[in-house]
């Protein structure tokens, strides 16, 4: 009779570990691809406050859809706890051995999130950088529909009416990167170039729809999800996968930098997790030692 409840209560810690697991992985998944639930709230925080804050809300929802997992970790450790003082020496062995193989677990997964932290991080190598010769190119001119990434100077008419701005925070800093889409001289059409603006520049500075020449680094489908998301909103007609002239390098490299942030708290956590386990297996295998040496001697 006692055994069936003790077997089903010893699936809830390694079911909560998965389901927390599943629900950061899922939510990081959100966050990169702007998606689901995360774009929502996103769009929600661009519509009230005319900006989002993606680590915050990323850490909300994360934390929000882990909490029945991390129910069933707490109730799954106070269980072993309780089953422990109860049950005989083999059964205590077979306690640590679930305990060991948890920490392990928890460690393999510390790891796996420690590797994501630092391969987002080596992805900004692969990013183009503002070498090598510059490209020249006006927009709705011939040759100007597939330049490729690197180093460019872009001349064409900024529409600065459809400016939009990122706030992109890392926590405890944040930044915002406004964008205004990029039309030929004369013309319009789908928008097919989007330029980073600097601060200083806005429409009262600048009347009018004026025709401008702008040098950054040129890159294909880098419009951020949310930017490209509000103009979609609004009507905006935009090429499949607009090209994007950053002035600046570190709004290039920042999501990079949140990726890795956000990872790497998980490692942070899972790490913590992980020691806490190993200060529980190092409690368990002290109190089977008395019983094992008692058999010995006997």
């Amino acid at each position: 009779m006692k055994g069936e409840p003790e077997k089903k209560q010893a699936w809830l810690r390694p079911v909560g570990v998965a389901w927390v697991a599943l629900a950061v992985v899922y939510f990081l998944w959100e966050a990169w691809s702007y998606t689901g639930l995360f774009a929502r709230l996103s769009e929600w925080q661009f519509g009230s406050f005319r900006q989002s804050w993606p680590a915050v809300t990323f850490l909300a929802l994360a934390l929000l859809f882990a909490v029945p997992g991390l129910v069933a970790v707490v109730l799954g450790a106070r269980r072993k706890e309780e089953d422990h003082e109860l049950t005989t020496a083999e059964e205590q062995d077979r306690l640590l051995a679930k305990s060991i193989r948890f920490g392990r677990i928890l460690t393999y997964l510390a790891s796996g999130f420690a590797i994501a932290s630092l391969v987002s991080l080596a992805g900004i190598l692969t990013l183009p950088g503002s070498g090598g010769q510059q490209q020249e190119i006006t927009v709705g001119a011939p040759g100007s529909t597939q330049p490729s990434n690197g180093s460019a100077r872009l001349t064409g008419r900024v529409v600065f009416e459809r400016t939009a701005t990122l706030g992109q925070d890392l926590i405890l800093t944040d930044k915002q990167a406004r964008f205004a889409p990029m039309l030929p001289a004369s013309g319009e059409g789908p928008v097919q170039y989007f330029v980073q603006l600097a601060p200083y520049e806005g429409t009262g500075d600048r009347p009018g729809d004026p025709v401008m020449s702008v040098s950054g680094i040129l890159m294909h489908d880098a419009l951020p999800g949310a930017i490209e998301t509000l103009y979609r909103n609004a009507g905006v007609a935009m090429a499949a996968k607009p090209y994007v002239l950053y002035r600046y390098q570190g709004t290039m490299r920042r999501p990079y930098y949140l990726a890795a942030f956000q990872t790497g708290c998980i490692a942070v956590v899972l790490f913590l997790l992980a020691l806490v386990q190993r200060r529980h297996v190092r409690k368990l295998a002290g109190q089977n030692a008395p019983a094992d040496s008692l058999t010995a001697t006997k």
